[in-house]
């Protein structure tokens, strides 16, 4: 038998938590930006963006060839050794409870003539989306099927192909895309928390 559901003196209550616990989604926008300069257009690797509840590290690479190099405009982080795998690579990391939902990416990319061919984005071991280089600064970007993260991730940038030790790779204008939201709550979790819930439910199923 069907029964209609009671709104006693729990249920307004039990309501508004539920209500209090729903995630906040924002409009998807960018989450973090690098541009590589400071005000004065010095080199600087550090974001000069990152969205509220989240943490982003400064880039290094595996080869420890990390440099500067111009940019557009300014400067833009470079480096070289992708003939032996090497990689651009930083970490985010999200505020416990928070849950970071990536769905775009974008940054300009220049080699040297013997720099890596190929580039691929992965993020957190899984490659997202991969290209070709050009030896004049070219914008790659595009959007994906948006992807949950929590806890630190690693965001890397590898080059492929280069054909000499000296062949470098420079990205600037690096940004990635979407929104932080809390994690949702379960509604065991909160029905447990307003007095009289369980007394309602168990009311409720006879």
């Amino acid at each position: 038998m069907h029964h209609a559901l009671r709104r006693g003196p729990a249920a307004p209550i039990a309501l508004a938590l539920a209500a209090a616990l729903t995630p906040r989604i924002s409009p998807a926008a960018t989450v973090v930006g690098f541009d590589f300069d400071d005000a004065a257009l010095q080199f600087e690797n550090a974001p000069a963006f990152v969205a509220p509840d989240l943490g982003a590290s400064a880039w290094t690479d595996l080869d420890g060839t990390l440099t500067n190099l111009g940019g557009t405009p300014g400067k833009a982080l470079g480096a070289k050794s992708f003939n032996d795998g090497n990689t651009l690579q930083f970490t985010l990391t999200i505020a416990p409870g928070q849950a970071l939902y990536l769905d775009g990416f974008g940054f300009d990319a220049q080699v040297s003539a013997s720099g890596p061919k190929l580039w691929t984005l992965a993020i957190a071991g899984d490659a997202i989306a991969s290209g070709t280089t050009a030896t004049s600064f070219q914008s790659n970007g595009g959007n994906f099927a948006e992807r949950r993260y929590t806890g630190p991730i690693e965001v890397a940038l590898h080059g492929e192909g280069a054909t000499s030790t000296s062949g470098t790779f420079r990205v600037d204008n690096f940004a990635l895309s979407g929104r932080v939201a809390a994690v949702p709550v379960p509604a065991a979790a909160w029905l447990a928390l307003v007095p009289g819930a369980s007394l309602l439910r168990r009311r409720r199923s006879r």
